[in-house]
């Protein structure tokens, strides 16, 4: 499986994908660059955002996104319009996903990349506190009742226990210490497989929770490959995001590679639309 060029862009940070089979279109960031990529039938169009954009959600409305961008929560329906913020110094929002209950789950890293300071919170109306001790909270996804998340510095993907409004830790179930780079995005597939972006590697690994090693590796044309999801008519395209901070030719572009898996429709924030 070899990855080629879906989209050719520069973007300074490109973060985000998200999939919605709906309509067919690939949904993106620049977080550095302030910029909501709509890529739809080989077109991208970008579109000026807050600054630090760095996550989506689908709503019930296919005209209507979630989005994370610096301390604060926005609606997107043609223009941002804010929802809710949290308090917070020397951290900002990083990756998050709308979740099986149709909240909006979101973490906060540190700015200087160091410092123990970020939280995973879960929004429905209020932001609630999950997990604290991160570093960088990056990729999650949830596989029946467990629930992923990556930090990246301890290049680590540890799992919870989804027990109603609590996270009950199950440890680290991906360990990425012996591969390049450090985790940055994941995605899980239909089967349970956990797919996993290494930013400053220039590979996506492929793992079995609690497994010693990867059942797949993808080396991709980039070193700074960032995040990645699953899209396309069959849901067996593997989009995957990447950064140009390293001045590399195609970096900051998305990649696409057609693969032997399936994935899974994204969970729909509800109660967002309006």
């Amino acid at each position: 499986m070899e990855p080629s060029i879906y989209v050719r862009a520069n973007a300074r940070l490109g973060e985000g994908p998200l999939w919605d089979p709906r309509n067919g279109t690939l949904y993106w960031v620049d977080i550095e660059g302030g910029k909501l990529h709509v890529t739809r039938e080989g077109k991208d169009r970008t579109i000026d955002a807050p600054s630090m954009i760095s996550a989506l959600g689908l709503t019930e409305d296919p005209d209507t996104l979630i989005a994370s961008a610096g301390l604060t929560l926005y609606r997107y329906s043609h223009t941002f319009t804010p929802i809710s913020s949290i308090k917070g110094e020397g951290v900002r929002f990083n990756d998050g996903k709308c979740g099986p209950e149709g909240e909006f789950w979101v973490g906060t890293m540190d700015l200087k990349e160091e410092r123990d300071v970020g939280t995973l919170y879960r929004f429905n109306g209020e932001f609630t506190p999950l997990v604290d001790h991160l570093i960088i909270s990056n990729g999650m996804d949830w596989f029946r009742n467990v629930y992923y998340l990556v930090d990246s510095p301890r290049k680590r993907v540890y799992a919870f226990r989804v027990r109603g409004d609590e996270l009950e830790s199950l440890g680290a179930a991906v360990e990425t210490s012996d591969y390049p780079g450090v985790p940055d995005g994941m995605v899980v597939d239909s089967s349970g497989l956990i797919w996993v972006a290494h930013y400053g590697g220039g590979l996506i690994t492929v793992w079995e929770a609690f497994s010693r090693r990867p059942v797949l590796e993808i080396r991709t044309p980039v070193k700074i490959v960032t995040s990645l999801t699953f899209g396309g008519p069959q849901l067996n395209q593997l989009f995957i995001t990447s950064s140009s901070r390293a001045g590399e030719d195609l970096g900051g572009s998305v990649f696409v590679v057609d693969t032997d898996y399936r994935g899974r429709e994204p969970f729909i924030c509800r109660g967002f639309s309006r």
